[in-house]
C-alpha cells in the first residue's frame, strides 16, 4: 500500500514538473510577442 501511495506522488510530481515547463515555456514566448 505504502509503495503504491509512493508511486503515485512520484506520477504527481513528474506531472506537476511537466506542467510548469509547459506554462514556462508558453509565458517566455507571450513575452517574446
Amino acid at each position: 500500500m505504502l509503495a503504491v501511495m509512493l508511486e503515485v506522488s512520484q506520477y504527481n510530481r513528474d506531472e506537476r514538473n511537466q506542467m510548469d515547463k509547459l506554462c514556462a515555456s508558453r509565458l517566455s514566448m507571450q513575452s517574446k510577442g
